[in-house]
């Protein structure tokens, strides 16, 4: 399955802005976006399918600082129709806000979160960037995922599928370490729409 099997337009979810797309459409924002998903009953056939996958691309300008992402000739990493009323749509800043205190009046930006950059204060201070690695990969099962919030998970399903709640079910193992990094939706969304379009048991209740 690629972008072209899916609805139109695109169904996008995210932690807090919902813009990524369940597959890349046009173009791939970060290193690692899905382009394709293949399904299969076994390991080893899935391998083989993904094999198979061509995919042809060209390298457009990125943006690897905070300098270069607030620079007002710079890229825009999200299309400004996905910000519809919002006055910062045309620039790399999700959100702005002023905070003071005393007899300073640092300004806090927050880019976009395509940028995958820390957040910028004035007057700055170094810090260092963090991650959540657990050991075990983000995976969706047959009826379940190693979510730790799911009911989150199956209001965004449910909202990406048509399908009320009740329809929707999330079945979470136990999901082991996760440090913060199992708590947001990966995923789930395109496994969910490949069992329905190839019609396996259970594909309503993802």
């Amino acid at each position: 399955m690629t972008a072209a099997d899916l609805p139109q337009p695109m169904p996008r979810f995210g932690p807090q802005f919902n813009d990524r797309p369940i597959l890349a459409t046009g173009e791939v924002k970060y290193h690692g976006e899905p382009l394709a998903i293949v399904a299969a009953e076994t390991k080893e056939v899935a391998a083989e399918a993904a094999r198979l996958v061509r995919v042809e691309f060209e390298e457009l300008p990125a943006i690897f600082t905070v300098a270069g992402a607030l620079d007002p000739a710079a890229a825009l990493v999200q299309d400004p129709a996905l910000r519809p009323d919002d006055p910062l749509a045309r620039s790399n800043v999700l959100r702005e806000h002023l905070i003071s205190w005393g007899t300073s009046t640092p300004r806090w930006r927050t880019s976009s979160s395509r940028t995958r950059t820390p957040s910028r204060w004035s007057p700055t201070s170094p810090s260092n960037r963090t991650d959540s690695w657990p050991l075990p990969t983000a995976a969706a099962l047959r009826c379940g995922a190693q979510s730790s919030i799911q009911n989150w998970l199956q209001k965004i399903l449910a909202r990406l599928l048509g399908l009320p709640l009740s329809k929707v079910r999330v079945l979470a193992p136990d999901p082991g370490g996760a440090f913060g990094g199992k708590q947001h939706t990966k995923y789930e969304p395109i496994v969910a729409f490949a069992a329905l379009r190839a019609g396996a048991p259970g594909a309503a209740h993802s």
